[in-house]
């Protein structure tokens, strides 16, 4: 499919201002209108014309995209609705009742120094590493 050509025209196809040299003019990527900037500021893009990155389009055809897309949701829940579905159908119960299981080895523990310089968490005198055998 082929994009549309451009309008050439001297007023913008919607606020009818005049194009200047500082008023330039534009044109929509989608329908070929000739619009200022303040109206071509939407972008989008149009694989139907083998345009995969975003280009100017006039608002009217940005809506319109928009809506179409809305449109084609499907009907089927959406990866939230089914992540939600699943946390709302845990056995609470179940997991209350299990119980964890518990490390009853006793690590040793290490001569802990006292620091002179009085901070917490110090590492001035670190105590060697511990040893386990």
């Amino acid at each position: 499919m082929e994009p549309p050509p451009f309008q050439e025209v001297s007023r913008c196809d919607v606020c009818k201002c005049s194009f200047t040299a500082f008023r330039r003019r534009h044109h929509c990527r989608c329908c070929g209108r000739t619009l200022c900037a303040e109206h071509s500021s939407d972008q989008m893009a149009l694989p139907q014309f083998g345009i995969h990155s975003s280009v100017r389009v006039c608002a009217v055809c940005y809506n319109d995209h928009s809506r179409l897309k809305k449109d084609d949701a499907p009907a089927s829940p959406s990866a939230v609705n089914v992540i939600t579905d699943s946390v709302s159908r845990l056995d609470i119960g179940a997991i209350a009742d299990a119980k964890p299981e518990v490390n009853t080895e006793k690590l040793p523990t290490p001569d802990i120094l006292d620091c002179k310089c009085g901070m917490p968490l110090c590492i001035c005198e670190a105590p060697a590493p511990l040893q386990i055998m």
